[in-house]
């Protein structure tokens, strides 16, 4: 008979002493297209990813690439979206796709003895999309109704705020869905994107699963024989650095709205930077995980807000640190005055023992989530990718949760997390 266990006491906490990522392997196509597998040989499914370069900063108007993301999938020249639909459920295979500041991405979970079936599909998906007047009406129909719910909360118009004073309204990643620019996308302005950024050195792969010997042969097949619209020269992004100032602030009147939404904004660090790992985990330790500052004290002592999230955000045109909650329109001002001083006390009183290893076993626990599947390791890798990270990545990662220290957790705040450097973005009742 089993002892029965001491629930007065926690359990022992372990994190293995051998962490190591999954190597890919690396395969480069007739073509030139690249592509990155990772064989998994005890799972059934496979995971085919097609990242497409030129996302919704290259599309000048966000909502063209998240229309082209959707409707590629309701049809192609030689096949309508329905008869598309059926042949993935008749091969047990299902699709998801996505729109990001720089890329799109089309995915397909199948079997493996599937994948013969499915490939000419996928690319015919890819390449010739015939973006159905019908279908792009419901779908703009669609967008149209969702934007106009969305603007009238709180926390769409104070992030959109936020945006429009840290970065300029006229920035490509500070434009948001406009019901008038959703109407006047028509099919032509959809093709003329999609083959724009249909290269075959802008196309990346990640294939996760079991794989076969016959891999490189299948792809080359299908993949391999994608050649660049004719005409069209190398797509290029549209990547406009960051000049983002401090001491901003902001009001957005949302009319009746029983809660204020309340977005904290600082000037960040680009990921190549020495400081962004330590910074980081000092941003996790701010407000990145349950038991962070800003929780402990706005959200469980205070009782000002359910929940209040800090990260650190590494883009391509530099790093920002953001800083998100809501709270009942009376507390918005002490919610901005609590959040300066977590900032300030981190620095001056940076974590004790417990806290640093509270800290430091989320983060290794974070690196340990990464590698629970074979689908999990091709995110973090396509991550990698989209965000143009060195391939030892995820070694940095877990040599700085090894050597994070209460002392260099009060330098990065002291640097970095300045109330002088907030800007703040507010939408909610006017009290006035």
């Amino acid at each position: 008979m089993s002892a029965t266990p001491d629930r007065s006491k926690a359990p022992a906490t372990y994190i293995p002493s051998d962490i190591k990522l999954p190597a890919m392997r690396e395969l480069t196509l007739d073509n030139g297209m690249k592509v990155s597998a990772l064989d998994h040989p005890d799972t059934e499914i496979s995971r085919l990813t097609v990242i497409t370069e030129g996302g919704m900063a290259e599309a000048g108007n966000p909502a063209i690439a998240l229309l082209d993301s959707q409707l590629r999938q309701e049809g192609t020249t030689t096949t309508d979206g329905l008869t598309l639909a059926d042949h993935f459920d008749f091969n047990g295979a299902w699709t998801a796709c996505s729109s990001g500041n720089h890329h799109r991405s089309f995915t397909v979970y199948h079997l493996e003895s599937k994948r013969q079936m499915i490939l000419p599909q996928v690319i015919d998906i890819l390449t010739d999309p015939s973006f159905p007047a019908d279908r792009l009406a419901k779908w703009r129909e669609r967008m149209i109704a969702q934007t106009a719910i969305e603007q009238q909360t709180v926390g769409y118009q104070a992030s959109a705020l936020s945006r429009e004073i840290t970065i300029g309204a006229g920035h490509p990643l500070a434009q948001n869905p406009d019901p008038d620019r959703i109407a006047a996308i028509d099919r032509d302005t959809l093709l003329d994107f999609h083959r724009r950024n249909l290269h075959p050195r802008h196309i990346r792969l990640f294939i996760a699963g079991r794989l076969t010997p016959s891999l490189e042969h299948q792809l080359n097949r299908s993949f391999g024989s994608i050649t660049p619209p004719q005409g069209m020269e190398e797509p290029s992004s549209c990547i406009v650095p960051f000049n983002i100032g401090s001491g901003k602030r902001g009001f957005r009147t949302v009319d009746g709205a029983l809660q204020s939404a309340v977005c904290v904004t600082l000037r960040g660090i680009d990921r190549n930077h020495p400081d962004y790992l330590p910074l980081r985990m000092t941003v996790n330790a701010l407000g990145g995980y349950f038991g962070s500052r800003l929780s402990a004290n706005i959200r469980e002592r205070l009782g000002l807000t359910y929940g209040i999230h800090a990260s650190l955000l590494g883009y391509a045109e530099g790093g920002m640190i953001s800083i998100a909650t809501e709270c009942d329109n009376a507390y918005r001002d002490r919610v901005v005055d609590e959040i300066a001083s977590e900032m300030t006390r981190l620095a001056t009183a940076p974590p004790d023992a417990d806290e640093m290893e509270r800290i430091r076993m989320t983060e290794l626990s974070s690196l340990l989530d990464i590698m629970e599947t074979p689908f999990t390791v091709s995110d973090f890798y396509q991550s990698m990718h989209i965000n143009g990270l060195s391939p030892d990545y995820f070694d940095q990662r877990l040599m700085t949760a090894s050597t994070m220290s209460p002392e260099i957790i009060a330098d990065m705040a002291s640097k970095y997390l300045r109330p002088d450097l907030m800007n703040v973005a507010i939408a909610g009742k006017n009290s006035n």
